[in-house]
């Protein structure tokens, strides 16, 4: 039944809290939620009412996206599937930082008086984001969530996780309509402080640094794997 079920998913979920380093993820995605806000919502806005995209090109804009998420997944089976997760998070945040120069200049609208295409400097930016996030962040994140899930009760600790972090995704948008609505108040119809929103996104995005040290290290998941193999024996 219902309740039986619901009694014994909760005695799972408490069982994986014990383990640090499963409880250390989810208190980092908590914590990386509340203070790293997302304006995504109003690039449409900004793509199709300041830069003149169409529909269509905007559109086009989301299967480049998916490109970018193939490459991604190739360059992590090659080159970093077994590097640090705090490493390559530590990469993600310098690649932004990289390129966030031109993303401010691109909102700006100073890159087409210096003779860039806008849809060129959109697509290498997605471009190089899409790989990133799929290299650097979603990749090994799924990989060490499913080493750190305690043995027998897999799919329950894992599914939790996953929920955590599609909810984590949610909150941060939600934080950041409410930020934008308190403190700079861009709407579809005035554009104008989009730039606030950007910097403040981009002044967040370094918060999860120092919370780096919650997520575990591949050393660590080595000792709980090893821990839950003499418990199994």
């Amino acid at each position: 039944g219902l309740w039986p079920n619901f009694k014994a998913n909760c005695r799972e979920i408490y069982n994986s809290f014990k383990e640090p380093q499963y409880f250390s993820i989810i208190i980092y995605m908590a914590v990386t939620a509340l203070f790293v806000p997302t304006f995504s919502a109003f690039n449409y806005f900004f793509y199709m009412d300041v830069v003149g995209l169409t529909k269509f090109t905007y559109s086009m804009l989301a299967v480049l996206g998916f490109v970018g998420v193939f490459f991604g997944t190739q360059l992590y089976r090659k080159w970093f599937m077994e590097w640090e997760f705090r490493t390559l998070v530590l990469i993600d945040v310098a690649v932004e930082l990289f390129i966030s120069p031109l993303k401010l200049l691109f909102i700006f609208r100073v890159t087409p008086e210096w003779g860039l295409p806008d849809i060129l400097v959109i697509i290498f930016t997605k471009s190089i984001h899409g790989i990133m996030s799929q290299c650097f962040v979603f990749l090994p994140f799924a990989v060490i969530a499913a080493k750190v899930c305690p043995k027998r009760i897999e799919a329950t600790s894992f599914a939790l996780l996953g929920s955590i972090s599609s909810f984590r995704g949610t909150l941060r948008a939600w934080i950041g309509t409410y930020v934008n609505e308190a403190f700079v108040g861009v709407s579809k119809d005035d554009l104008s402080q989009y730039w606030v929103l950007y910097l403040i996104g981009f002044g967040c995005s370094f918060i999860p640094i120092a919370f780096i040290w919650l997520l575990p290290t591949n050393a660590s998941v080595v000792e709980l794997q090893k821990k839950m193999k003499l418990k199994e024996e």
